[in-house]
């Protein structure tokens, strides 16, 4: 069945908040040295401010699944947008490092509210066909990989501070529309107090299969998490390449899923979704490999490709876990369940990896997170030959 109007329209503009948002994530890294050039501040205190949005991020992934729960997913991620736009016009008009803590920490606040009432949002509009949906709304939010070629331009003709102001007149324009035009799915949230929503959301990890899918997802995220914080770094000092080419080819890793990922969502309605995870968790595991042997221009841009694909297991799973949630409280669930896998891998994917390249080299860390992967692709296979459901096939109405 093909997608109505409405539900068209709401994908596109959820989708688009998402990539609006992501493209704020971003830019602060792009534009770093003008940024720190400007101010007058160091690294390190740069580093704070960095660490000020992840922190924030990670953390505000809970509050937003429960505000989506208590009060509607609708106005949720308009208040998030428009709190986006509020972040990034405030960084417009940085001072020092502590008005550059601040503002970051604010973008990662905004950013770490929209998610989870959008995921909700798009898994409630299109039911049995979500995992598409998801596809197409992850896809949306690739575009976002083009962003370290395009914004330097804008900053070049702009100024960096303009910059951050056009995003925030992007955002008002979104939110506005998405309040228009966008429809609530949840008709009925339910209020209850914080400590009560952070049990639900602990209840809901303590469910077998999502306990067994939260490990699975850890082991990805320190791939993609670790790759889109290093992999432009890798690409200079192991490989040799000029900056330049590390940012093409960290544009080929961030948006190469565009195509693929509707593709990979439409799969995963009609195939087992484990086994599609399987897939793409190997896949993730030998393009690490190969980053690690290959030296040439063409043999990285194939890597590259291959490796953006591992941004697809993150809507895949969103499916996965939102068919043993129920619709009042899948908010809450999923809000936990991303902000401790966003608070567990981050630190991990930062200050471990950066000291453990330090005393073991950038490809042997590389290896460790590959072989990681291959075992957990394994651990997959034999769940999902154990498993009492058939390990392909699935029926579009499950």
């Amino acid at each position: 069945m093909p997608m109505n109007k409405y539900q068209k329209t709401s994908l596109l503009l959820i989708s688009f908040a998402w990539l609006i948002i992501f493209i704020g994530r971003v830019t602060p890294s792009t534009l770093l040295v003008k940024i720190t050039g400007d101010l007058g501040i160091s690294d390190i205190q740069a580093g704070w401010a960095f660490t000020g949005m992840w922190t924030m991020y990670g953390i505000m992934q809970f509050p937003g699944g429960i505000l989506a729960d208590t009060y509607g997913r609708k106005i949720i991620i308009t208040l998030s947008t428009l709190f986006f736009s509020v972040a990034t016009f405030l960084t417009g008009f940085n001072v020092n490092a502590i008005s550059l803590l601040i503002t970051f920490s604010l973008i990662g606040m905004a950013a770490g509210i929209l998610p989870v009432p959008s995921f909700t949002m798009i898994a409630e509009l299109f039911g049995p066909r979500k995992g598409k949906a998801l596809g197409i709304h992850s896809s949306i939010g690739s575009l976002s990989g083009f962003a370290p070629l395009v914004v330097p331009f804008l900053a070049l003709f702009l100024g960096w501070r303009n910059v951050f102001i056009l995003w925030a007149a992007l955002g008002v324009i979104l939110s506005i529309f998405i309040y228009q035009y966008v429809t609530e799915t949840l008709d009925n949230p339910i209020k209850e107090k914080l400590t009560n929503r952070f049990y639900i959301g602990l209840k809901g990890l303590a469910q077998k299969e999502i306990l067994f899918m939260f490990f699975v997802n850890l082991v990805i995220s320190f791939a993609w998490m670790g790759m889109l914080n290093w992999y432009p770094t890798y690409l200079q000092q192991v490989k040799g390449f000029s900056p330049e080419i590390a940012g093409l080819l960290f544009a080929i890793m961030m948006s190469g899923g565009l195509l693929f990922k509707p593709i990979i969502g439409h799969l995963s309605d009609r195939i087992n979704r484990l086994f599609i995870m399987m897939l793409l968790t190997l896949l993730a595991g030998i393009s690490l490999y190969f980053l690690t042997t290959e030296t040439s221009i063409i043999g990285l841009i194939i890597v590259s490709f291959l490796l953006s694909q591992t941004g697809a297991f993150y809507p895949v799973r969103t499916s996965y876990v939102m068919d043993y949630w129920d619709k009042e409280n899948a908010g809450t669930k999923l809000g936990v369940f991303r902000s401790l896998i966003v608070l567990i891998g981050s630190p991990i994917t930062g200050g471990v990896m950066a000291q453990g390249k330090e005393i073991y080299g950038f490809n042997t860390i590389i290896l460790v997170v590959a072989i990681g992967l291959f075992v957990t692709a394994a651990i997959l296979l034999i769940y999902l030959i154990k498993s009492d459901y058939h390990p392909v096939h699935r029926e579009p109405s499950t």
